[in-house]
This record gives structure tokens, sequence and C-alpha cells, in this order.
């Protein structure tokens, strides 16, 4: 894989809201939800309103995703568009992105499934092979490649998004908002950190710090919007942040996904690929 390649696949793996196997809920280790389980909730009407929302939304198993956003990092600045469906039970879906700059936009396609993930778009075509036109990692061997830490870089899922939501100290009602044309009840969440290290055990690595989190509820008692404002790290071995803004459309609560990886012979394994990059 050539230096533009892997100087690309961590702008690309970290704007991705899609890329389901790393996030929180699907990595978390038993101890590790036993630690986080222990730490006392946040209290107060508002706080349980919305952990009801949060186990409703679970519930259903699965939603479309609406993703807008931005994220900055030195003189990297890129306008987040995406849509998709993300099944919870499965830990899969797709995701279609666009990364919007003053230069032009790029299309991104991902389908993922537990730990694997496939990508497709022109930040890629110089380095996959001839006639292959998906990149295939798993974050859980993938991730390790000097420079950069895929499952650190895998943005929010849905089940993140969500799982942010039960690490609040406070909660705080801000009133009725509408959201995608139906009336909702708009919260702001204050996200204890202690609760983020216990529950997501990529934050060792992205130094993830939350300065604003809001959830929507619906009518029907599920989250319909949830917005996240952070920095976090691009690479685990260098202190440089990058600040990531995103809100993330919950629709269609219970809709059939379909996640079907692409044909095996269009694929390229990032695996080999990757390691490629040690020797520049």
């Amino acid at each position: 894989m050539r230096r533009a390649v892997v100087l690309a696949l961590p702008v690309v793996g970290l704007l991705l809201a899609g890329c389901g196997g790393g996030g929180s809920s699907s990595t978390t280790t038993a101890a590790t939800t036993t630690t986080a389980a222990a730490l006392p909730p946040a209290k107060g009407p508002a706080a349980t309103t919305l952990a009801k929302a949060v186990a409703a939304t679970r519930a259903t198993g699965s939603q479309h995703v609406a993703l807008t956003g931005a994220i900055s990092s030195k003189s990297v600045v890129f306008d987040v568009r995406g849509s998709g469906g993300y099944d919870e039970t499965k830990k899969a879906g797709t995701m279609n992105v666009k990364l919007v700059s003053p230069s032009g936009s790029i299309p991104i396609q991902e389908i993922f499934s537990g730990d694997t993930i496939w990508l497709a778009s022109s930040l890629l075509a110089t380095a996959l092979s001839p006639g292959k036109s998906w990149l295939e990692l798993n974050l859980a061997t993938d991730g390790a490649a000097p420079g950069f830490d895929f499952k650190a870089l895998t943005g929010q899922t849905p089940g993140d998004a969500l799982s942010l939501l039960t690490y609040a100290s406070s909660v705080t009602s801000l009133g009725t908002a509408t959201v995608a044309g139906k009336t909702t009840t708009h919260y702001r969440v204050t996200v204890d950190p202690a609760r983020v290290a216990a529950g997501d055990p990529n934050e060792a690595d992205t130094h993830a710090r939350y300065t604003d989190v809001e959830a929507w509820v619906g009518a029907d008692g599920t989250v319909a919007q949830v917005r996240m404002v952070y920095t976090a790290r691009l690479d685990p071995s260098q202190p440089a942040l990058a600040h990531i803004e995103l809100t993330m459309g919950l629709s269609d609560d219970g809709v059939a996904v379909s996640a079907t990886p692409p044909p095996a012979a269009q694929v390229d394994s990032g695996s080999s690929s990757l390691g490629t990059t040690t020797t520049g």
C-alpha cells in the first residue's frame, strides 16, 4: 500500500460512522461492563427518561442512519454526509459517505459485519491490486499496523452513540424541538470520563474527550438523534488531536438491514496490504 493511502486511511476510519466492529458495544469485555455498571447512574427525571429511551431504541434491533458532521486536524478539514443502516443485533450494516471539502467530494462505500469492514473509494484506487475495488480490514488484527490503529479510528456506530448516553453523570432537559418533522424532547448530557474509560475499551488509544453531547427523544420513546462533539487522536502514537462533530439521526426502528460482503474476487486483504507500509 502506498504512503498516500496510509495517510488517507486514518481519515477514512475516523470519519466513517458506520465502521461497526470496533465500537464499545461489540468489544467490551464482561469485566469492563461490570466495572462500568458499578458506577452510580445519573439521577433525576431527565436521566431516567433518557435511559428508558436508550433501552427502547436498542430493543428495536436496527435503524436507518443519517449522518452529518465535520472533522478538522491541522490542515485537514472535511464535512461529512452519509446514510445507511445498522443492525445492533448482528453488529452489521452499510454506510454511503461523502467527504466534502472546498476542492470537491469523495464518496466512500462501506459494509461491515462484526470486526470486518469492506471499504470502496477513490482514496484507495492506487493501493488496490488490479481488478480489485474493495479493501477488507479486520479490526481485531489490522488495527495493529504501525502508525495508526483502526480499532481506535472507527468512529461511532448507533450502538456506540447509545452507549455514550449511558455514560452520563447528569442529564438536563432543554425542552421540545423538531427533528425530521417530528416533535422531540431535547436533552443535554454531561458525559462522565470515568464511565467512558470503564465502558469503552478503545478510550485508552483514542483519548476521546466529549465536550458536548445531546440527544433527542421522540414521542414513541426512542432516541431520534444524537449529537457528539469531541476530540480524539488520529494516531494513538502521537499527541495530536482531531476535533470531530457528528450528528446521527436514527429512524425506521426495526427496519431490515442487509450487509452482504462484496464478491471475494473484488476484494484485497488489508492484512497483507498494511504489512507493506512498514517499508515506506
